[in-house]
């Protein structure tokens, strides 16, 4: 059976796309993803990073009267016990950092989540999104970039990811 994915700007698709980018910036795209890990990425030894990546464009595959809002899911999740079966214990974020990846292309013909030009990425430890007095399902582009909300925010292209992930990893914030 072969699987085809003609579409890269669907979610589903676009999402593993970024997934995928962003491993290759962190050196970290060294194995097998599984699916229902409690996080995306691992950064390579020695520190071995744990990084959830999500995705969001203004553009999408179906026909839109405007942009898409630019909008995040920081949700907790509960953790799987491989073990026992099934999900256990307290909702969480496993990740030490989120990389929040937007496809920031506006041209419908141009879009093309293959050039790494047309991404941006916001670079949040998760300590600082736990601390976070609002939603903690979701967060918006604009509050990313909100000097209001005073989130250590990183705003890099691919070739600073590596260097961002690495010193949001070692900021210090209350628990």
């Amino acid at each position: 059976m072969e699987l085809e994915y003609p579409d890269l700007v669907i979610n589903v698709t676009r999402g593993l796309v970024a997934e995928f980018i962003v491993a290759q910036a962190l050196n970290a795209a060294d194995g097998v993803r599984i699916a229902w890990a409690p996080f995306d990425l691992r950064t390579p030894k020695p520190r071995r990073i744990k990084v959830e990546v999500k995705s969001a464009a203004y553009l999408q595959s179906w026909s839109q009267d405007d942009f898409s809002t630019i909008k995040f899911d920081i949700e907790k999740t509960t953790p799987l016990d491989e073990k026992k079966g099934g999900y256990r214990g307290k909702p969480r974020r496993a990740a030490k950092i989120y990389v929040f990846a937007l496809l920031k292309e506006k041209e419908k013909s141009n879009v093309d989540p293959l050039r790494l030009d047309q991404w941006e990425f916001y670079v949040v430890p998760t300590a600082t999104l736990n601390n976070r007095k609002r939603s903690q399902q979701s967060i918006t582009l604009n509050s990313l970039k909100s000097e209001k909300e005073k989130l250590k925010v990183q705003t890099v292209d691919f070739f600073g990811l590596k260097d961002a992930v690495k010193k949001a990893a070692s900021i210090k914030t209350a628990p």
